[in-house]
């Protein structure tokens, strides 16, 4: 018997002395770096907020992110409550900075919906929390074709509120985070207005913008674009 233990544990150091460093390799713990996830969260719009249909770039997304992205742009989707259909793109290809002035359709129905921020690539998204879209209390109604720097135009709106409360209206350039030009200050919500388009305006894109003043809040409602020429 013990000449039997003998032969087993020299046979037993001649396996050990014969491995190759690859055999020892594979038994080792391999030791895994994980990368930690990227993620998007939506910050705004908040709970049960109120947006309103064709209210313009008053609508701000805000989002915050983490972890390393394959793609420097986002899309911003406006989906149905649970989040999970797209209704409709606001925003294509913007950068992922965290936030984003969008403007809703004219027409959307009132109802309740989210917002995604989504990578271009797809690979990573966060949704909002359920929000409120409402039929916008300013419809604004601009005449059709150019419009010649100089002249009066008859400019019209639909609206819900009170023909009591006084507004202000402006030019907004397309684009400009400020509207630049003052054409009414405090006339009464009447549904239309003789507006002079300024000479000295540089010729370009505007929108015509109502201001109702503190009681929305200092929101701002905008007409579709219209081209002001010399």
């Amino acid at each position: 018997m013990k000449k039997f233990s003998l032969i087993f544990v020299a046979i037993l150091s001649l396996a050990l002395a014969s491995a190759t460093p690859t055999d020892q390799m594979k038994t080792a713990p391999q030791k895994t770096t994980l990368k930690p996830a990227s993620t998007i969260w939506v910050t705004r719009p908040e709970a049960d907020l109120t947006w309103f249909a064709g209210s313009g770039t008053h609508n701000r997304v805000e989002w915050k992110k983490s972890g390393a992205f394959e793609v420097a742009d986002v899309h911003i989707h406006l989906c149905d409550e649970p989040g999970n259909l797209i209704i409709g793109r606001l925003a294509s290809s913007t950068p992922n900075d965290g936030s984003e002035n969008v403007e809703l359709p004219m027409n959307q129905a009132e109802g309740k919906y989210t917002i995604r921020v989504e990578t271009t690539d797809g690979k990573v998204k966060g949704t909002s929390k359920p929000f409120f879209i409402k039929t916008s209390p300013f419809i604004l109604i601009v005449p059709a074709g150019d419009l010649v720097r100089g002249r009066t135009y008859s400019i019209g709106w639909r609206t819900t509120q009170p023909s009591s409360l006084r507004i202000d209206i402006l030019l907004r350039r397309e684009g400009a985070m400020l509207a630049e030009t003052l054409l009414a200050s405090r006339v009464p919500n009447s549904g239309k207005a003789d507006l002079r388009i300024p000479p000295g305006i540089a010729p370009g894109t505007y929108r015509f913008e109502i201001q109702p003043g503190e009681s929305f809040g200092g929101m701002f409602f905008l007409s579709s674009p219209v081209r002001i020429v010399s």
